[in-house]
């Protein structure tokens, strides 16, 4: 999802299918920044990507955990 990211276990996105149909996917670098990166597909081609995000944390970040809160 991000060019200049280190290839490893890592670095790898999870995917969440969102209510509307497109997906989520969120990314982060090993453990190097504190930062969580995000985009969402279009919901007629996930194959075309909206804007990369960010969320900041206090400390550094690594795996991506996406659980849907009920």
């Amino acid at each position: 999802m991000h060019p200049n990211f280190d290839r490893d276990d890592h670095n790898s996105p999870a995917f969440y299918v969102r209510e509307d149909g497109s997906l989520l996917t969120v990314y982060a670098r090993h453990s190097t920044e504190n930062k969580h990166y995000y985009r969402i597909s279009n919901t007629d081609n996930y194959l075309q990507w909206g804007p990369e995000q960010t969320i900041e944390h206090d400390d550094s970040v690594t795996y991506m955990n996406l659980v849907r809160a009920c």
